[in-house]
């Protein structure tokens, strides 16, 4: 049976399926793990610079979060529909309208969808999505590879080492749509590396390579940092793989539970609203507990706020999913009318 069917057929099934979760649970997982090393990049030492080896690891480690993100929805496919578009918006509008009603502000101070950069590029990533989708699902494998190339030329060579416009860091749809086509192809087709130990040694290489150029300061146009480097593309790539390989025979209904609000961790983490009036004093309060132990302790805290956001979430759920689902049905009836 080809890759893509079996995987399609897989995420067609109903979510009480236990085989469908301890198929997902794997890629589920790894969506919390990116979502984690999101949360260790926004975390700020007391210092304005630091150069330990604890910062210069997790950095490393951590760099290519977004990408794997990007890489899982490329992995599945996004096909977007009314239902998955007010999935989408109802949280980042609930956020910022709670938010907005506690300080007494009005919605225009933060833009449900602008406030977050990500947020924005994946908005507009869904609606080019189903283009993209054509030229991948009717075209072949030949047509995806010459799609990947053109915009690996744009984004990489262009964006990252030409470093033209705003598409020199990541930040941008271009590069969500050539990571996203990337995960298609690992959909689609078979990888050349099989063995498990082979993928986790790739990253881990990679891994190796990253800490590296920190260590001696070679970071030229921000190889090891930037979302669109191929450095850390390629972190991203190796790291979904070895999580494609691996196989989840327990706690897959909490993995499940617990990776339905990784997005709202970022949202709730990582609004303006906190980053700048918590965030800073925050980790200077961390750094004056912690000391020498700084990054052991913003560890802890990153899992504690992961943690506590989960549960928000899931409160919010219970406001907003009836909200959600009166919503597609208004405009599914809407739709039907002639």
């Amino acid at each position: 049976m080809d890759k893509e069917m079996h995987i399609n057929k897989v995420v067609s099934c109903q979510l009480s399926s236990p085989d469908k979760k301890k198929r997902l649970a794997n890629i589920e997982l790894l969506r919390m793990v990116s979502m984690f090393m999101v949360l260790m990049l926004h975390t700020r030492h007391p210092n304005t610079i630091d150069d330990s080896l604890g910062s210069m690891f997790w950095r490393s480690f951590s760099a290519c979060g977004v990408d794997t993100f990007i890489l899982i929805s490329g992995y599945f496919g996004l096909r977007p529909s009314v239902k998955s578009w007010v999935h989408f918006l109802i949280p980042p509008t609930f956020y910022t309208l709670i938010l907005c009603t506690i300080n007494h502000e009005p919605i225009t101070h933060y833009q449900p969808w602008c406030s977050w950069w990500f947020v924005t590029c994946y908005l507009e990533l869904l609606l080019v999505a189903p283009f993209l989708n054509m030229i991948i699902d009717e075209k072949g494998k030949k047509m995806h590879l010459l799609l990947i190339f053109a915009l690996s030329i744009i984004n990489v060579y262009f964006g990252f080492i030409c470093q033209t416009n705003e598409g020199r860091t990541g930040y941008t749809l271009m590069n969500f749509c050539f990571i996203y086509t990337l995960g298609r192809y690992i959909n689609k087709y078979n990888i050349v590396i099989n063995l498990l130990s082979q993928r986790l040694l790739l990253f881990v290489f990679l891994l190796f390579v990253n800490f590296i150029f920190r260590l001696y300061g070679i970071d030229c146009k921000g190889i090891t940092g930037y979302y669109n480097s191929p450095l850390v593309i390629l972190q991203a790539m190796s790291l979904f793989l070895v999580f494609e390989k691996i196989e989840i025979k327990r706690l897959y209904n909490i993995i499940l539970f617990i990776s339905s609000s990784t997005f709202s961790v970022y949202l709730i983490s990582d609004h303006p609203y906190f980053r700048y009036n918590y965030y800073a004093e925050l980790w200077k309060n961390v750094g004056n507990i912690s000391g020498d132990y700084f990054h052991l302790m913003a560890i802890f805290v990153n899992m504690l706020i992961f943690v506590l956001c989960t549960m928000l979430d899931k409160l919010r759920m219970l406001i907003s999913d009836k909200v959600e689902q009166t919503i597609v049905q208004l405009l599914g009836n809407f739709r039907n009318l002639k």
